[in-house]
């Protein structure tokens, strides 16, 4: 660590912290197991519909200690439905899956949470699985749909603004 030297005490702290938790390896997990991430980055999602479509990525650390027995890949999608599985190796196709938010959609809840899990299993017994993990948030778009009291507004008299059709939350100004 003697590049650090040069930081504040402060900002050395930060810094290591921040390689403890992230690594240095970009996306791979710190211990080099297999991760799983969604293609574009963004584990936040706006539904547009009843159906969600998401992609994820395996991404395997060539420097995983295991990467030449890797049988397959399962993944959980969080949501109920059967898991998938995928065939081992270093460089796993893109998978997608469709999720049914249609008891969701446009509703008054704002967002809805899976947790996406990859299980990598080994084709050597004695080898532990891996796990990787990562939360996805589905968000219902904003309705900017209120009503004003009184209507017509008048100079110098207090306004409320109230949402519709969820749950009234007024707003005085």
């Amino acid at each position: 660590m003697n590049y650090l030297r040069h930081l504040s005490p402060i900002r050395s702290f930060i810094l290591y912290a921040s390689m403890l938790c992230f690594g240095l390896t970009g996306l791979y997990a710190q211990n080099n197991n297999p991760t799983i991430a969604v293609c574009n980055g963004q584990q936040y999602i706006c539904a547009s519909s009843q159906n969600v479509t998401l992609c994820v990525n395996i991404l395997v650390n060539p420097g995983y200690p295991y990467a030449g027995i890797i049988s397959e890949f399962e993944i959980d999608w969080g949501d109920g439905t059967p898991n998938t599985t995928v065939p081992g190796g270093l460089n796993p196709p893109s998978q997608t899956h469709v999720y049914d938010v249609g008891n969701f959609f446009g509703s008054c809840t704002y967002e809805k949470e899976y947790i996406i899990k990859l299980l990598t299993k080994h084709s050597n017994p004695a080898i532990e699985p891996a796990n990787s993990a990562f939360f996805l948030k589905i968000r219902n778009p904003p309705k900017p749909d209120f009503n004003i009291n009184p209507n017509p507004v008048c100079t110098d008299k207090p306004v409320t603004l109230s949402t519709i059709p969820c749950p009234s939350q007024g707003i005085n100004y």
